[in-house]
């Protein structure tokens, strides 16, 4: 990823502990009965649809991904979805709901057709987006995530706690004890340390219990392999959340190309995953890069795999 000394207009910097990028300026639009919060780089490439994980949004999840896949060829559109970053909760939270609500957003902005982007929760949303408006979607990239994102094994009557553990973990609670002790960070504050402790206080745990219920209750094993559109899935070996066999089976599901990480549940948080975002998108046929070589069989993973 080249780096840019000063950001071009409507872009602006930001500065995490494992990187140091820009990204575009975030902006609301104005749909019939709800409006969402996107960050656009414009471009005439094809474009990429970065859909979010739970409890993240769209610079969270992917700050410094807008620049490298920009550079890469690719016009890149963040969201964040209802209850999540900006975008407020009209109603109750549902992952079909915010299928549809993406398909909205497009239909608005006139473009004809995506590449979808989802992490995580952002995974199901992808899949409903698919399925509802196929015509909206040219091809899916996955990562750390699955048909049944959820495993059968965790009592879906847990999933209730999740958005209260959230808020009482130690990470929450040291960004709300810095938000206390500190004056607000300016407006133009680039950390995403501050970023992520403005949305820690202002996230909508309503919206937050139901995409936790929605997530238990999610299932496209029945259908995800009919979509018929190319794919490839970012597994996560390392990942306490989602388990890679699980994630391995929605790549089978969709005949899904894979690219393998040894990387846990926030690989997207580190500063390799860029890189792994790319090549996943080269891996699609239409990709206007050329897809890295795959990766030489060895017994160390620690190093990016490609599997076709």
């Amino acid at each position: 990823m080249r780096l840019i000394d000063s950001p071009p207009k409507g872009w602006h910097a930001v500065t995490g502990a494992n990187m140091n990028s820009i990204v575009p300026n975030a902006r609301l639009i104005h749909l019939h009965n709800q409006d969402i919060v996107i960050r656009d780089t414009q471009g005439v490439g094809p474009i990429a649809l970065l859909i979010h994980g739970w409890c993240a949004d769209g610079l969270l999840n992917w700050a410094p991904d807008y620049l490298a896949l920009h550079q890469a060829g690719w016009r890149v559109i963040g969201i964040d979805l209802p209850g999540h970053g900006g975008t407020p909760l009209v109603g109750k939270f549902s992952l079909t709901a915010c299928a549809d609500l993406l398909a909205k957003l497009l239909k608005k902005m006139h473009i004809k057709s995506v590449t979808t982007v989802g992490y995580s929760m952002g995974g199901p949303v992808s899949q409903l987006l698919a399925q509802r408006h196929p015509d909206l979607v040219d091809g899916m990239v996955f990562a750390a995530t699955a048909a049944r994102v959820i495993h059968t094994s965790v009592p879906r009557s847990s999933m209730r706690l999740l958005p209260a553990l959230f808020h009482a973990s130690s990470t929450a609670q040291a960004l709300t004890r810095a938000i206390t002790r500190n004056p607000p960070p300016a407006p133009d504050d680039s950390s995403l340390v501050s970023h992520a402790a403005r949305i820690a206080t202002a996230m909508d745990h309503h919206a937050l219990l139901d995409a936790a219920r929605e997530l238990a209750d999610f299932d496209s094993r029945m259908w995800v392999g009919t979509l018929n559109k190319p794919a490839v899935s970012i597994i996560t070996t390392h990942d306490h959340a989602v388990p890679e066999a699980a994630q391995h089976d929605l790549a089978t599901r969709l005949n899904a190309k894979e690219l393998v990480i040894d990387l846990g549940h926030i690989a997207c948080t580190r500063a390799e995953f860029p890189t792994v975002l790319v090549n996943a998108l080269a891996l699609l046929p239409y990709s206007p890069t050329p897809p890295p070589p795959p990766a030489l069989p060895s017994t160390d993973r620690s190093s990016i795999t490609t599997t076709p």
